[in-house]
């Protein structure tokens, strides 16, 4: 009896923490107008909420570089493009898009078009670490996809007029190896570089690439045949990022050999190398390693600025404990770099992979540092302003940018209406409404009508509360609608007219209840109230089941409590004149007696 009780007990225990992860989805928010997204939670802290710059946080979420495999199971969207505000309320999710593919480098670009702003992303091809080739995807402002073009790598990709776009670009080909001192071996190296791109036509117009220019011996990989056996060429290089300044030159960025480089607009050459093993200049007082990001700032013909994000480790070596994003000063003439300024990075952790430094356009510095969406804004002179991450600790992304975005969808508002009571005389209807990237929204008007042809009847109008706002009105609203209004209450847009759903537990031996003319309703006491996540739902649930498993425990050991004080008076009234042979089961039980169960 005590075993099937400790059995139970072991049960009770398995079954409780299962039913725990099954429902533990507390890092993911869930809106009833987005039914098959899951939106990641953010745990945000500000240091100086008045100081920060304005704007919206672009990120692309994933779980796995080179996307997983695909399963038959469904899945939410949850990875991909996401604009979120700066309290870590979601404003669009694009992740449904492109079928939770992942998605790198998405950003806001105003240079196609100054009066109309767009977004800007590379698909990540499925199972991308055999290829790493990627699609660059652009969208307008009323989230219409405009451009959809192949490029040559997944780190950067970038518009710099109407016409043309940078990116970053890798080629595979068969070198040989006498720079690694191996004359009589060739190998299939991955050279890296950029590509000019027409927006119109998607053609490469020129190219720049590294071989014989950027020799193999510069890498820091120690051997980068063994260290990427299994990629499609050995990664010498790694180039991550490429930026273009006013005069038309370019700066690119090469991680495996902690090299950052010069490449005239003119000629093209390769006038000057920052950091690595052939530096043109001298480091004077810092250093720098396995950076990402690195950009132009104040160029003149004697001087220059850049920044970038000093990793100062990857995956199998640690050349600084802290990351940080740094502005340093280049002497043209001495061909001396100074650090300007350095902002480590506020918990003391390393990124190891992929990250950015954004210059904002009031001087402040965003910092993404990548794992967990970890980033954190700071004063132009360094003072921590805000910190933030996503509340799940499975999700990474490549790069965080804040930028204004005024979003337009020409999708109308998602408007989901059910009614809840169980007689006639306690009816309501609750509306739950959103507009997936609609940025100017501060009102909805909620507006009901007697039947598919009647007038309209204004029910209410009330503040926009979150993503999702949710109003509820007295009795039965069947032919249903809602109206978004701008901060000077200035039409929008308006959903479509949708009949609310029918109780979901009204008694099943009774007649469907009647719908209320909505001109006879006084909503007075009715009220908006801000979305309820499904975090929170599910959290009442897994506290209910915890709580009962918890129950059960109990009960189990009253159980196994009273059989023990029983087993005496069993043996009594059943025993007598029979010996049992203990099993060996009845021998583990027996090595029991007296344990704390």
């Amino acid at each position: 009896m005590a075993f099937w009780a400790i059995f139970l007990l072991l049960a009770v225990a398995v079954s409780t923490v299962a039913a725990r992860e099954t429902f533990d989805d507390e890092d993911f928010t869930s809106y009833v107008t987005l039914p098959k997204n899951k939106i990641l939670k953010w745990k945000v802290t500000y240091h100086d909420r008045e100081a920060v710059a304005p704007g919206y946080w672009f990120v692309a979420p994933y779980y796995v570089n080179g996307n997983e495999p695909h399963t038959g199971r469904w899945m939410p969207c949850q990875i991909g493009a996401h604009i979120f505000d700066q309290d870590g309320e979601l404003v669009w999710a694009g992740s449904c898009l492109h079928d939770n593919e992942n998605i790198f480098d998405f950003r806001m670009s105003d240079a196609m078009d100054p009066e109309h702003q767009h977004l800007t992303m590379i698909v990540e091809m499925p199972w991308a670490h055999e290829s790493d080739l990627g699609t660059a995807v652009i969208y307008n402002d009323r989230y219409e996809e405009t451009t959809r073009m192949k490029v040559f790598n997944t780190h950067e990709f970038w518009p710099y007029s109407s016409t043309r776009a940078m990116a970053v670009a890798h080629r595979n080909e068969r070198r040989s190896l006498a720079e690694l001192g191996q004359p009589d071996r060739s190998w299939q190296i991955q050279t890296g570089g950029f590509d000019e791109m027409d927006l119109t036509t998607g053609e490469v117009l020129w190219e720049w690439n590294s071989r014989d220019v950027i020799t193999l011996d510069e890498s820091f990989v120690a051997d980068p045949i063994e260290r990427c056996p299994m990629s499609p060429g050995a990664d010498y290089l790694h180039v991550n990022a490429i930026d273009r300044n006013e005069r038309g030159d370019f700066l690119l960025s090469a991680r495996h050999t902690d090299g950052i480089y010069f490449i005239s607009g003119e000629d093209h050459q390769l006038k000057w190398r920052l950091g690595g093993k052939k530096s043109d200049f001298k480091l004077v007082d810092f250093t720098f390693s396995r950076q990402h990001h690195a950009r132009f700032h104040e160029v003149n013909d004697t001087h220059m600025v850049v920044s970038m994000l000093n990793n100062g480790a990857d995956m199998v070596s640690t050349q600084e404990r802290t990351s940080s994003g740094l502005y340093v000063l280049l002497d043209l003439q001495a061909m001396e770099a100074r650090l300007l300024r350095r902002y480590l990075r506020p918990d003391g952790g390393s990124t190891q992979l992929r990250g950015n430094m954004q210059t904002l356009p009031n001087k402040n510095v965003l910092m993404g540092w990548s794992k967990n969406g970890y980033m954190s804004e700071f004063t132009h002179d360094g003072r921590l302003l805000m910190e933030a991450e996503f509340a799940s600790d499975r999700f990474s992304t490549y790069r965080t940018y804040k930028f204004p975005w005024v979003g337009k969808p020409s999708t109308p508002p998602t408007l989901m209406a059910s009614v809840h009571g169980t007689n006639d005389s306690d009816l309501s209807t609750v509306f739950h409404v959103s507009w997936n990237g609609a940025t100017e929204v501060r009102h909805w008007r909620f507006r009901a009508q007697a039947s598919e042809q009647a007038a309209p009847v204004e029910l209410d109008t009330v503040a926009k509360t979150g993503f999702e706002t949710v109003y509820i009105s007295h009795g039965y609203m069947d032919w249903v609608s809602v109206e978004a209004l701008d901060a000077d209450q200035n039409s929008l847009g308006t959903s479509e007219i949708i009949r609310s759903s029918a109780p979901e537990y009204w008694p099943e031996d009774a007649a469907l209840p009647t719908a209320d003319d909505p001109s006879t309703i006084n909503n007075s006491t009715a009220y908006a109230h801000p979305h309820r996540t499904a975090g929170s739902t599910s959290s009442t649930v897994s506290l209910g089941i915890f709580l009962l498993g918890v129950l059960s425990t109990l009960a189990a050991m009253f159980l196994l409590r009273s059989c023990t004080r029983l087993r005496p008076w069993f043996r009594r009234a059943g025993g007598r004149g029979y010996s049992a042979v203990n099993s060996d089961e009845q021998e583990d039980i027996d090595l029991t007696k007296g344990a704390s169960v």
